[in-house]
């Protein structure tokens, strides 16, 4: 996605820069822009599952964000793995999986396809080294 840099008007809200985490005053001007990002998911606005917002202070900055994203490779697979996730962290433990699939809106077959995306993850982190996300 490839849109023009939105200059606002500084409002009440203050944020921060996403690429340097300045914070961003009610007086800073902002820039922001929409890109495809597979490992975005808001609860509250599933429709825009799959895009993440970015903040900056200056145009250099969001270039520098945009630039970014379009080097990450956009997976399905990270994004149903995500919305699923989301679902198993607001059930009780023993949820079945099958619940929270419907909840997420997956089918049966994006539930594997993210089941194996994220042993595919771990098992990469896992070679490297890393150690295993914090439960």
């Amino acid at each position: 996605m490839t849109e023009e840099p939105l200059a606002c008007e500084p409002g009440d809200e203050r944020e921060l820069c996403d690429q340097c985490g300045t914070l961003l005053l009610s007086s800073a001007p902002r820039y922001y822009s929409l890109v495809n990002d597979s490992s975005a998911v808001d609860p509250e606005h599933p429709a825009s599952d799959g895009q993440r917002l970015l903040t900056a202070c200056s145009l250099p900055h969001l270039q520098w964000l945009k630039d970014h994203y379009v080097k990450r490779p956009y997976d399905e697979r990270e994004l149903w793995a995500h919305k699923l996730s989301g679902q198993l962290r607001v059930r009780p433990a023993g949820t079945p999986l099958d619940e929270a699939r419907r909840a997420a809106g997956l089918t049966r077959e994006q539930l594997l396809a993210a089941t194996y995306w994220s042993m595919e993850r771990h098992d990469l982190r896992h070679r490297r080294g890393a150690a295993p996300p914090e439960r």
